[in-house]
């Protein structure tokens, strides 16, 4: 009688056990499908956005600290597109690259005599900028269409063309940068293309 209930009890534990066996692969099953929907490249691509969105905030507080930030920022959203096969994208970003240095540099107490403050475009102004957009972005699309499989070549060239010249009025602190700068993110927000390329940048 008292082996009989010690082979109970034993076999009691051993069904408690084999239950705990089955409850932790089941949290191991949960906790494999989580990390499994945590892809790596979207966290890198959330902290990419918080750097580009600190260096909007520093720049636009004319702090020359900024531009730095957006050198890292550039750098990151480079690989970033390299790693997603958008390699003019990423070409872009090394092209913007030294563009931020030139406009790091500029801010730069010693870059010259006179003081750069902060401004705003006059007409004669604006019509330059749009020349140039005009103008470049229309050559970069046809370089586009010739040289590469762009689907959208002309969006890409003056989109890539504008931002150009944006870090570039950014750069003299010309303040009217921030409305081309609005047109150019807002191209980028309707385009298809960069809904398909499910980048959040």
């Amino acid at each position: 009688m008292q082996k009989a209930s010690q082979n109970i009890g034993i076999n009691i534990n051993l069904l408690k056990f084999m239950a705990l066996i089955r409850q932790l692969q089941s949290y191991y099953n949960i906790y494999n499908t989580l990390i499994s929907k945590i892809n790596m490249l979207h966290i890198f691509d959330f902290c990419t956005m918080i750097v580009n969105l600190l260096c909007t905030f520093l720049l636009a507080r004319f702090y020359v600290i900024g531009w730095p930030v957006g050198i890292v920022g550039l750098i990151m959203s480079a690989g970033l597109f390299s790693v997603s096969g958008l390699y003019a994208d990423a070409i872009l970003q090394m092209i913007l690259l030294f563009s931020f240095g030139y406009g790091w540099y500029s801010w730069q107490p010693n870059f010259s005599h006179k003081k750069i403050v902060v401004h705003r475009l006059k007409i004669i102004g604006w019509l330059k900028v749009l020349l140039s957009i005009g103008v470049f972005g229309l050559l970069v699309s046809q370089l586009l269409i010739f040289y590469t499989d762009s689907t959208t070549p002309y969006m890409d060239g003056f989109t890539s063309v504008a931002s150009l010249v944006c870090v570039f009025l950014a750069s003299r602190k010309i303040i009217d940068n921030w409305v081309i700068w609005m047109v150019v993110d807002s191209t980028y927000i309707v385009n298809p293309k960069d809904i398909c390329r499910k980048r959040y940048l």
